[in-house]
C-alpha cells in the first residue's frame, strides 16, 4: 500500500496546555495488524485529565510520541470511531468500523490479540490489569452501544456518560456510604451531567446538589438533573445536619476544603473522579478521599453481574444519548488548527459548557 501521511496531536508532559501537531509518514503494516483511519474523536476535559496525570496513571504509555520527542512530548489518548483501511488480521476486513481508544491522530496501527463477542482485544502488558477496558475495541456490527445515526454526539458523550452511569452504580452499590445527599462539583461538566441524570433516572431517594460557577449556574439549572444548584461561594447554604458524599469532578483543593469546613464529619467521602479545574493535586491521595477509576469498576461489576450489567448500561446510555440535543451542541473541527484550538481551549478551562468538540485529523 502507498505510504500514508499521518498527523498526531501531542501534548507537553509538563504542561497540558501546550500542544502541537506533527506530521510523519506511517510505517509499513506489520503482520497481523490493522491500519485504521480515525474518522472522528471526541476531545473534552476528560482528555485534559489524561494529559495532566499521563505519567502517574500510565496514559502516556498507550501511544508514545516519536522517540526523539518523548522527553518533552506525549501522545494524547482519545475515544474515537475509525475505519479499517488496511488489514493483515484474520477475520477483520478493510472497511470495518471500529470504536475504541486511539491516539489523537489521523491513523492508528493495532495488532488484535484475540477476538471477543463484540470485537477484538489488543495486548499491552506494560499496563496494569485494571486498564483492560482500554484494550477492547468494538466492531460496529457487533457493538451493543453503537449508534450509527448519532455518530458525532456518540463519540464525544459515550465515555463520559458511561463514566456517569458507572459512578451512579458505585453510589447505589455502596448505599452512598450512608450519606443522605450527593454533592457534585463541576456540575456543568458532561460527566457530572451523566451521573446526575443517571441518579435521577434511577429515582434515588436523595437530593443531588450541583456545585458550579456563577457564570454557569443558569446552564446547570437548565439541565434539569439536579435537585438544587449552588455556586461555589454558596457552600455555606448546605445544611449541616445532612451527611453528604462529594462526587469530586472539579478536582480542586479549594472545593474540598470549603465542603469540609461547612460539613465537618458529616462529609462522609470525597469520591475523586477528574480535574475539570485543571490541577493534578485533585487526584493526589488525601484523607477522606477515594479515587474512582471507571475501568476498574466496570471490570468488577461485569464479573459480579455478568450480561445483565451490560444490558443495564446500554439502556442507560441510550436514555442519556436521547437527551443530549436539548442541552449540548456539537462543534465539528477538521485539521491541525481546529484540533490545537480545541485542546488549548479545554486546557485553559474556556470551553463553553454546552459545546462538545468532535475532531478529525484525517484527510
Amino acid at each position: 500500500m502507498t505510504a500514508i501521511l499521518d498527523r498526531r496531536l501531542l501534548v507537553s508532559r509538563r504542561d497540558p496546555g501546550r500542544a502541537q501537531v506533527i506530521t510523519a509518514e506511517s510505517e509499513p503494516l506489520p503482520p497481523g495488524a490493522l491500519r485504521l483511519r480515525i474518522d472522528r474523536f471526541g476531545l473534552t476535559t476528560n482528555n485534559v485529565t489524561y494529559a495532566a496525570i499521563g505519567d502517574a496513571f500510565h496514559y502516556f504509555k498507550f501511544f508514545p510520541a516519536p522517540a526523539a520527542l518523548q522527553g518533552e512530548w506525549a501522545g494524547l489518548p482519545v475515544w474515537g470511531f475509525a475505519t479499517v483501511v488496511e488489514s493483515q488480521a484474520p477475520g477483520i476486513a478493510a472497511g470495518a468500523g471500529v470504536y475504541g481508544f486511539f491516539p489523537a491522530a489521523a491513523y492508528a496501527t493495532l495488532i488484535p490479540a484475540r477476538d471477543t463477542p463484540t470485537g477484538f482485544r489488543v495486548e499491552r502488558p506494560e499496563l496494569p490489569p485494571e486498564f483492560a477496558v482500554y484494550h477492547q475495541y468494538e466492531l460496529a456490527d457487533r457493538d451493543p452501544f453503537h449508534a450509527p445515526d448519532r455518530a458525532d454526539p456518540a463519540v464525544v458523550f459515550r465515555p463520559l456518560f458511561l463514566t456517569g452511569l458507572l459512578l451512579a452504580d458505585w453510589l447505589v452499590a455502596h448505599d452512598f456510604r450512608g450519606a443522605g445527599a450527593v454533592v457534585v462539583s463541576s456540575a456543568s461538566s458532561k460527566t457530572a451531567y451523566g451521573v446526575a441524570a443517571a441518579l435521577r433516572r434511577a429515582a434515588v431517594q436523595r437530593p443531588v446538589i450541583g456545585l458550579t460557577s456563577a457564570e454557569r449556574r443558569e446552564f446547570v439549572e437548565r439541565l434539569g438533573v439536579y435537585d438544587r444548584v449552588l455556586e461555589y461561594g454558596e457552600v455555606a447554604a448546605l445544611a449541616r445536619d445532612t451527611a453528604a458524599i462529594h462526587v469530586d469532578i472539579a478536582g480542586g483543593g479549594s472545593v474540598r476544603a470549603a465542603l469540609g469546613d461547612r460539613l465537618g464529619d458529616r462529609l462522609v467521602l470525597h469520591l475523586a473522579v477528574g480535574m475539570t479545574h485543571g490541577r493534578a493535586d485533585g487526584l493526589a491521595p488525601r484523607a477522606n478521599t477515594e479515587m474512582f477509576f471507571a475501568p476498574g469498576w466496570l471490570l468488577r461489576r461485569s464479573r459480579e453481574r455478568g450480561p445483565a450489567f451490560v444490558t443495564d448500561l446500554v439502556a442507560g446510555w441510550q436514555a442519556l444519548l436521547a437527551g443530549v440535543d436539548a442541552h449540548f451542541r456539537i462543534r465539528r473541527g477538521h485539521g491541525p488548527e481546529a484540533a490545537l484550538a480545541a485542546a488549548r481551549e479545554l486546557a485553559a478551562g474556556d470551553a463553553p459548557p454546552d459545546v462538545a468538540h468532535v475532531l478529525s485529523l484525517a484527510d
